[in-house]
């Protein structure tokens, strides 16, 4: 679209940049963000509380309407950094394993 999000692990944000650079909209997340795809106008995050844990989420936030709602819909279990959407499937890196992974989960 319009907008480039970026986000802030340590901070817990989203960021919306616009063509020069400027930030708009910021979301907050319920936990750290090491990875983020947009699917369907919603946000999905490989997310921690503790990155020296493998206590990983995929988090969904949908802040479609200004009413910010996170959902955690399934445990990553191992120190994920990235995530993909391939339309089928979700991607991120078992840094630990030195994999690309895999995974479905719903939407």
């Amino acid at each position: 679209g319009e907008r480039l999000y970026v986000s802030q692990w340590y901070n817990k944000k989203l960021i919306a940049l616009d063509d020069a650079g400027v930030a708009g909209t910021i979301v907050d997340s319920p936990h750290g963000i090491c990875g983020q795809v947009i699917v369907g106008g919603r946000f999905y995050l490989a997310t921690t509380d503790d990155e020296s844990s493998d206590d990983y989420f995929l988090t969904r936030i949908d802040a479609r309407d200004g009413h910010v709602v996170a959902t955690d819909l399934a445990r990553i279990g191992f120190a994920a950094r990235a995530l993909a959407f391939d339309g089928e499937r979700f991607w991120t890196n078992h840094r630990a394993a030195n994999e690309i992974v895999a995974f479905r989960a719903p939407l």
